[in-house]
Parts: C-alpha cells; structure tokens; sequence
C-alpha cells in the first residue's frame, strides 16, 4: 500500500496514463456495468480498512465541525 503522504507524487506519475485510461471509459464501458464492478471493488477494499488511520481526505473535514 502507499503511504499516504505519496499519493500525490505517485498519482502525479500515473496522471496521463490515468487520463487516457478514463476517456477509454468514458468511449467504451457500459455504465452500469462499470459502476457495480467500481462498487464491489471498493467494498472489497476498503472492507479491512480503517480510515481514522489516514484521515487524509474530506471525511475528517465533514467530522471534526
């Protein structure tokens, strides 16, 4: 997994192929499909995970008002 404080030097690598990738999609992919594969990927993924560890998102600025 990448540290938190990496992931926006790692996502800056990745940011062109990101973009072609998603307007691959956009061309493509049926939406439905696509969403309930996102969907089940996320649960699967984030099953185990706690995020009060990372905190690095918008969910601690909707908690901590």
């Amino acid at each position: 997994m990448i540290d938190p404080d990496e992931v926006k030097s790692e996502a800056k690598k990745k940011e062109n192929e990101n973009f072609k990738f998603r307007t691959f999609l956009k061309c493509h992919a049926d939406e439905d499909k696509l969403d309930r594969q996102f969907l089940r990927l996320h649960k699967e993924l984030f099953a185990d995970y706690d995020c009060s560890k990372c905190r690095n998102c918008t969910c601690k600025k909707k908690n901590t008002a």
